[in-house]
């Protein structure tokens, strides 16, 4: 079972600086919830820190250099609809409340064969 010892939400990244020096001063382990899509993200007795709430967004930036910015937070499904508003599509996986950590295992989806992973 996964049992953090407290869960925090940041909003601003003084709040998330004060979590780390927290459960530094705690003497805690921490781990970053992104996504959240799955439980592998949390740890018995550490600081959780949800990014979703605070740093979920993403959104399409420059059309010259294809630039799309997303936070610690964002999920593929908010990922997907910024492309989408720039007229750009991204390889993704198959879940769409998948965050960041598609891409630490490789980001292997439905496009893969045809535009490579998400990691690329």
């Amino acid at each position: 079972s996964k049992w953090p010892a407290a869960v925090a939400m940041p909003s601003s990244i003084v709040q998330v600086q004060q979590c780390v020096e927290w459960a530094r001063f705690q003497c805690k382990k921490l781990t970053v919830v992104g996504g959240g899509h799955s439980g592998h993200c949390v740890w018995d007795g550490a600081l959780a820190v949800d990014l979703q709430p605070g740093f979920g967004e993403a959104k399409f930036c420059s059309e010259e250099c294809n630039l799309l910015s997303a936070g610690g937070g964002a999920t593929l499904a908010t990922i997907v609809k910024a492309a989408e508003e720039g007229g750009r599509m991204c390889c993704v996986g198959t879940a769409p409340s998948v965050g960041a950590g598609l891409l630490l295992q490789g980001g292997i989806g439905h496009l893969a064969r045809w535009k490579g992973l998400a990691v690329d």
